[in-house]
């Protein structure tokens, strides 16, 4: 076969991606949600161009919905792959709010009445201490003290584990 020639057909690597969803405040590793195979480099852009790339690290705390596009290529040959979105979900935290409460000196209350306000579907941790450092563990049953009681709560959402901020209230004895 005179003048034939050989021609090779060279392969775009193929990328997989996953989107993810976090709650507020939550870091982020980029090359988490992406599969490299063995022998590819893995790039990141904040635009579907691929005209932004995102220099390392790539960890980011999330406070809001954001978009990555992540693009292999190939150390070998050169060759990339197509770009692909990496969408990162932020999950909103729940709300909780509190009024004081006061109680007879040395009597049990419930700290759930000191709530009044919070979202739907949330579960309730309550501490004391400075900074709410103790966790209280039976607050339907909770001991007056002699003297005002700092405490706090912080609602939870099952479903996504986000959590609110703590929120303070005080259990207040009558003398």
């Amino acid at each position: 076969q005179t003048g034939s020639k050989m021609i090779s057909v060279i392969s775009q690597p193929v990328i997989y991606t996953r989107d993810t969803a976090v709650c507020p405040g939550s870091t982020v590793r980029l090359t988490d949600l992406v599969y490299a195979v063995d022998g590819t480099d893995v790039y990141f852009y904040s635009d579907a161009a691929g005209q932004n790339p995102v220099n390392p690290p790539y960890d980011f705390v999330i406070n809001a919905d954001v978009t990555f596009w992540a693009q292999l290529k190939n150390s070998t040959n050169l060759c990339r792959s197509q770009l692909k979105p990496i969408a990162i979900i932020m999950n909103p935290a729940p709300v909780v709010s509190t009024i004081d409460i006061q109680v007879c000196q040395n009597d049990i209350t419930n700290l759930y009445d000191a709530v009044t306000f919070y979202t739907p579907s949330t579960t309730f941790e309550f501490y004391r201490g400075q900074y709410g450092t103790v966790r209280i563990l039976n607050p339907e049953s909770f001991a007056a003290k002699s003297s005002t009681t700092e405490c706090y709560v912080k609602a939870i959402n099952p479903t996504t584990g986000c959590e609110s901020r703590l929120a303070h209230f005080n259990v207040i004895p009558f003398n």
